[in-house]
């Protein structure tokens, strides 16, 4: 298997060849508390996870992907990836094998395509993303959405068809987007409290988190706005699958590949109390996410997020469904 190094953002000096144990999600696995709830016997198995994006093509992925659906060409057959976006936030959410694992190795998979070979996207294939989740959510078990993607119109109407699923116990995860440090309110979507904005933060090789910091290059609102990022997870140099079967190292994934892994998360909660909500999600960050030191709460959200802490505060403080 060979790991490409993608292009990293101008201004970004991370080392390009650090061990593989040093990657973003490798240590983010261990910080993320992922790997306790990992050999408490939870994998994401059962649950499936619809990924909004340009598709997704990658042996990590064989097997689990239960759904194809093609919103913008129209394609039938097996699920592909022009692009590549779609594919690497596929695996770090839920890749089974290559240099790091995903998060939620044994999860089922809606690979629903809405962007071009550029990773353009226009609200219109959004929606019937969204309503073709609505109505198939039951047959698939469709528990957790991740949209890493950015939308220019026709946000209130998605905002709407969050709102539906959310009402429907389905957890939706979006990134917040990747146009700090100048500070802008987020989009209308982003600030939606029915579904969970992630922000995008550097774990730096460590599982320390005295040196976490937020990327630059994670959205951030003004410092009066209060519609902001709800959690952080680790975007910075996460290694992930590309179309084809390789993997590419994105020293600055974005808040995309933060999403990922958070959407991830959420899955195997799913898998342990599928009744959970999205109001009992964040009430659970809200007490487990550990703060980044000197960071806007509106900028990280309740901070970067802790697995087995959130899930367990759950347990303690959820009724049986």
């Amino acid at each position: 298997m060979k790991i490409h190094p993608y292009p990293a953002p101008k201004g970004w000096f991370k080392p390009a060849q650090a061990p593989v144990e040093q990657a973003g999600n490798a240590v983010g696995l261990q910080t993320l508390e992922v790997d306790q709830l990992h050999q408490e016997g939870l994998s994401g198995q059962g649950v499936c996870l619809a990924v909004i994006d340009s598709g997704a093509q990658h042996p990590d992925l064989q097997g689990r992907v239960v759904a194809f659906k093609d919103f913008f060409n129209n394609k039938e057959g097996e699920s592909y990836d022009d692009f590549f976006h779609g594919t690497a936030v596929a695996t770090a959410a839920a890749g089974q094998g290559g240099p790091v694992g995903g998060v939620a190795p044994k999860a089922n998979l809606a690979i629903l395509k809405v962007t071009d070979e550029n990773g353009c996207v226009e609200s219109f294939e959004v929606k019937k993303a969204l309503a073709w989740v609505r109505e198939n959510r039951e047959r698939y078990n469709i528990q957790v959405v991740n949209l890493s993607l950015g939308l220019e119109e026709g946000q209130a109407k998605v905002a709407q068809q969050v709102k539906e699923l959310n009402d429907m116990g389905v957890l939706v995860c979006a990134s917040v987007g990747n146009d700090g440090p100048v500070q802008h309110a987020l989009d209308a979507l982003k600030g939606s409290p029915d579904l969970l904005a992630v922000a995008n933060c550097d774990l730096h090789g460590t599982v320390s988190p005295q040196d976490d910091s937020l990327v630059a290059h994670s959205s951030r609102p003004p410092a009066d706005d209060p519609n902001g990022a709800d959690v952080s997870a680790p975007g910075a140099d996460i290694i992930a699958g590309r179309p084809g079967g390789d993997y590419y190292r994105f020293a600055d994934g974005g808040s995309s590949l933060a999403a990922a892994l958070t959407s991830g998360v959420l899955t195997l909660w799913k898998e342990a109390m599928p009744q959970i909500t999205m109001s009992q999600v964040k009430e659970a960050l809200a007490h487990t996410a550990v703060p980044l030191v000197n960071v806007p709460a509106n900028a990280q959200g309740a901070g970067v997020l802790r697995a087995k802490a959130g899930l367990d505060y759950l347990r303690a403080h959820t009724a049986p469904g």
